[in-house]
């Protein structure tokens, strides 16, 4: 497949693949009610929900940002190798992910900085490879922008008790003692002059979305915010992975809001066709096309 690039100002963005999931939707939305969103299937079929099964289909990826102050990945995917026993699917995988940023042109020793949203398993995992015996920075060269709330939260005995807390030990610890981290405080920070970080809790603690501004043009890494595009016709359906409902409810409107407000191109982390859409709004509604 042909690879796409897009650009916000004078920043190149193109996806780079880990993994794609098929979920039952009654497993990712507590909420789910086929009747209500009967009217969105057929445009989602098949290129995010399944033919026939009505699955909901999930991509699991990193954006590659081409800057004039190097390459900028957003987030860090599952990763190789990880332990990952309680959730099946992320468990000692072994995917190309290094081949694909290989052939965007990019080597771990070109990345410069690293932008993780939330602390979670499918965020950070790529942080980190296993040499010898021993967990060590994927990206030798670069600074790892992470929340100051998801690190505080693991580090604690409520957060280090949890059962996704290896993602933490084997993922972010080795970052924080390589002194390559900068953690983000909770009300946002800037980084390159171009890109922002802004708090989108609810999610999770620690949940932040990354503006760009580039030239006059906006990008919206979105992070966690939304898990599947059928919550623009739903943004009161929030995943069961979200720690607090009404405040992930809360985020995804202002997201949508500040796209719509701001022209900004809508870059997703689980969306499958091309992950990117620009919204419109209809009447009440929001609808959205991927581009």
């Amino acid at each position: 497949m042909e690879r796409v690039w897009y650009d916000i100002g004078d920043v190149k963005i193109t996806r780079i693949d880990e993994l794609l999931l098929t979920i039952d939707p009654k497993a990712l939305f507590r909420s789910w009610d086929r009747a209500s969103v009967a009217h969105c299937l057929p445009a989602m079929t098949p290129h995010l929900i399944t033919e026939g099964t009505e699955q909901l289909l999930s991509s699991v990826h990193v954006w590659l940002a081409k800057t004039p102050h190097g390459a900028v990945l957003i987030d860090a995917g599952i990763g190789n190798g990880k332990q990952r026993p309680t959730f099946p699917p992320f468990h000692m995988l072994q995917t190309k992910f290094l081949e694909h940023l290989a052939a965007a042109g990019v080597e771990p020793a070109d990345v410069r900085h690293v932008l993780i949203t939330h602390v979670h398993t499918d965020h950070v995992g790529w942080n980190t490879i296993l040499v010898g015996d021993t967990w060590q920075p994927t990206f030798p060269n670069a600074k790892y922008y992470i929340p100051k709330a998801g690190c505080d939260f693991f580090s604690s005995p409520e957060g280090s008790a949890r059962p996704n807390a290896d993602m933490f030990r084997d993922s972010v610890v080795p970052v924080l003692n390589s002194g390559q981290a900068q953690l983000v405080p909770s009300d946002g920070q800037d980084v390159l002059g171009m890109f922002q970080y802004h708090p989108t809790v609810g999610h999770s603690i620690d949940h932040m979305s990354i503006l760009l501004r580039s030239k006059g043009s906006t990008g919206f890494f979105a992070g966690d915010v939304m898990h599947h595009p059928i919550q623009f016709h739903k943004p009161e359906w929030s995943s069961v992975y979200c720690a607090s409902h009404q405040e992930a409810e809360a985020s995804r409107r202002w997201a949508m809001d500040y796209c719509l407000e701001n022209n900004a191109t809508f870059f997703s982390s689980h969306f499958t066709s091309s992950s990117v859409c620009r919204l419109k709004r209809l009447d009440d509604a929001v609808s959205f096309e991927f581009v």
